[in-house]
C-alpha cells in the first residue's frame, strides 16, 4: 500500500482514501487515516482572509477547486466520523499501528531517532516536527543538529521551516496538493507553489543535511556531546 499516495489523492475520494489507509493499520494507516480526516477540520475552521485574494490568481483558482473538492469529500463523512478519526481515544489500542504508536510514544531521544531511521516515513516525520531535533541541553530543551544549537530566535525558525521541509524529501507531496500549501492560499498567507517557496533558502539547506543523515543513520550528528 502506497500510504503516502493516499494524502496525494483526489480531495473528493476523501472516503475511499480513508478505507484504504485504515485497511493499512499494520502498515501505519491509522496515522494516514487521521491526517486525511484532520482536513475536514481544517477546512471546517478556515477563517476569512484579512484582505480579498487576487481572483485572477491561478494559484487561488485551483486553491478554490480544491476547497470545492474536499467539502465534497468531507460530505461524505458525518462530522461525528471525521472527529473519531481525528481524535484518538485513551482506549484505541496504538499497538497495531507501527506509525502511530511510535508518534504516541515517550521513547528517548536514542531509541526514537533509530527507529525513525529504520522507517523514514514522511507522514511519520511531518508529525514528529521539532521532536526530531529536540535535545536537553544543560537541563534545557534545545533545537540541535550536527554540533549547532538553534538558541536564537532567527536560528529556531530556521530549524522549524527545515523540519516542515523533511517530510518532502521522503515523498510526501508538498507541491499544490498539499493543504499547507493551498489552504494558506485561502487565507490569504500567500498563493505559492510548494512548501519550498514558502521557507528561506537557509531552511531548504538545513533540510537537506538532516535528510541526508536520516538516510546514512547517522545517529551522533543528533546527539549533543555528553
Amino acid at each position: 500500500m502506497d500510504l503516502p499516495g493516499l494524502l496525494a489523492a483526489p480531495e473528493s475520494a476523501l472516503r475511499a482514501s480513508v478505507h484504504a489507509a485504515l485497511a493499512a493499520r499494520a502498515d501505519g494507516g491509522r496515522l494516514y487515516a487521521r491526517a486525511l480526516a484532520r482536513r475536514c477540520a481544517l477546512l471546517a475552521g478556515l477563517p476569512a482572509p484579512e484582505q480579498p485574494p487576487d481572483v485572477n490568481d491561478a494559484r487561488h483558482q485551483r486553491a478554490v477547486a480544491r476547497q470545492a473538492a474536499l467539502a465534497a469529500g468531507c460530505g461524505q463523512f458525518a462530522n461525528s466520523e471525521w472527529l473519531a478519526l481525528v481524535n484518538i481515544a485513551p482506549d484505541e489500542p496504538t499497538s497495531g499501528d507501527p506509525l502511530l504508536a511510535l508518534q504516541q510514544s515517550d521513547l528517548d531521544d536514542t531509541a526514537l531517532l533509530q527507529a525513525v531511521m529504520a522507517r523514514p516515513d514522511p507522514l511519520l516525520l511531518d508529525e514528529l516536527g521539532k521532536r526530531l531535533l529536540l535535545r536537553r541541553i544543560s537541563g534545557e530543551p534545545t533545537l540541535y543538529f550536527d554540533g549547532q544549537r538553534f538558541d536564537t530566535e532567527t536560528d529556531r525558525a530556521t530549524a522549524s521551516a527545515a523540519l516542515r521541509l523533511l517530510p518532502c524529501h521522503f515523498g510526501l507531496a508538498c507541491d499544490e496538493r498539499d493543504p499547507d500549501v493551498w489552504l494558506a492560499c485561502l487565507r490569504g498567507d500567500g498563493c505559492t507553489s510548494s512548501r519550498f517557496e514558502q521557507e528561506a533558502v537557509a531552511a531548504h539547506a538545513l533540510a537537506v543535511r538532516v535528510a541526508e543523515a536520516l538516510r546514512a543513520r547517522e545517529l551522533a550528528r543528533f546527539m549533543p556531546p555528553s
